[in-house]
């Protein structure tokens, strides 16, 4: 059997990544920080649509406009008219990885079975693999789903905060940090993500 050459790989991953169909999830999870307008009014709308009874923000980059963190996103939703017990806030992280890693651990804390990840569309690759990868690494029997979103109105042509460069070119350098940061170990593969996403596409 011939390998599968690594770009086939990655555009598999994608075609079911950003088609994976919604389900009701335990919590919405936004990853604040950079692009979070987009990504905290996604998750609002998914509250309302009933996808998950809680959001939790992540994040704790503050450097508007570009980077608002989970903080900010907090006054912000309770600003649409969700309750602030609706909400919850997890600050202390300053990158992906961190995100990832204190979100999991806030799952496992209130025995959550799946969570609802919004990201942005150039942003969620990344942010999906890392997820996974640190839950392969802790590698227990309580099973937590992953179900990806992506952030709406966040248009390729602009750029998050309306600064310098474009969703576009974020694009490509998340393709280099999935690669740089898959050779130390902190993503996950591409074949993976593609087979964890086809495995809960099929429990569902």
């Amino acid at each position: 059997m011939n390998p599968v050459h690594p770009a086939i790989e990655r555009e598999d991953f994608l075609a079911v990544l950003y088609t994976a169909r919604p389900r009701p999830c335990n919590a919405i999870v936004a990853l604040c920080g950079e692009d979070a307008e987009p990504r905290y009014q996604t998750a609002y709308e998914a509250f309302r649509l009933n996808i998950a009874p809680l959001i939790l923000l992540s994040g704790g980059k503050h450097q508007p406009p570009r980077y608002v963190d989970a903080a900010h996103c907090y006054a912000l939703l309770m600003g649409l008219g969700i309750a602030h017990d609706k909400i919850m806030v997890e600050g202390g992280s300053q990158n992906t990885r961190e995100q990832a890693e204190a979100v999991v651990q806030i799952a496992r804390q209130y025995s959550w079975q799946s969570i609802a990840l919004v990201a942005s569309a150039y942003h969620l690759p990344r942010a999906f693999l890392t997820f996974l990868a640190v839950l392969f690494e802790q590698a227990l029997d309580d099973k937590i789903a992953i179900v990806p979103i992506v952030a709406g109105r966040a248009l390729w042509d602009l750029a998050p905060g309306g600064m310098e460069p474009t969703r576009l070119a974020l694009r490509d350098a998340e393709i280099w940090k999935i690669r740089e940061y898959g050779d130390k170990g902190h993503v996950a593969g591409y074949r993976d993500g593609t087979d964890y996403l086809l495995e809960m596409q099929a429990a569902t």
